[in-house]
């Protein structure tokens, strides 16, 4: 196609992480796309590590085994929807994994500020599964002068 720019094609591989996107078991239903949107939402900023190099992967295999169907199924489609979407925020008519990061950082930017409610609130599944792994992780909570969690006891799933 002659409106993608071969440098789209060259950078994609320089701009992608393909080891950390990776699928972390068979199977494991568009998990390099959920860490993808994760990735460009939560950054490495300051003494903050990146949401991928939280506890992310047990989070998930957590959250697709204990959550509600509903609850998987929307984080499935706000992050589908966030990967086909760029073509109304920057412009550009790729998925959001091929942009450039500086464009995928503009591309979240915008999509979370969108005047459209429907659109700005695909955010919201996303964030709040990466705000869970990112507030966790001991270091972010050391960095924030607050105490680590202890373990997940259990409870409410055998009341």
């Amino acid at each position: 196609m002659a409106f993608i720019h071969v440098d789209y094609a060259v950078r994609a591989y320089d701009v992608l992480n393909w080891q950390d996107m990776r699928p972390t078991e068979a199977g494991s239903d568009m998990r390099w796309l959920i860490r993808s949107a994760m990735r460009t939402m939560y950054p490495a900023t300051g003494p903050f590590k990146c949401v991928t190099d939280t506890g992310l992967d047990d989070l998930l295999d957590r959250y697709f085994k204990e959550a509600p169907h509903m609850l998987t199924w929307g984080l499935r489609s706000a992050v589908l929807a966030y990967h086909l979407l760029p073509i109304m925020t920057v412009f550009v008519p790729l998925p959001a994994f091929l942009l450039p990061k500086t464009w995928q950082s503009k591309h979240a930017d915008r999509l979370a500020r969108h005047p459209i409610y429907l659109l700005r609130s695909l955010a919201i599944p996303i964030k709040m599964v990466a705000g869970l792994a990112w507030a966790t992780d001991p270091d972010h909570r050391r960095a924030l002068g607050m105490a680590p969690m202890g373990t997940d006891p259990g409870t409410w799933r055998t009341t």
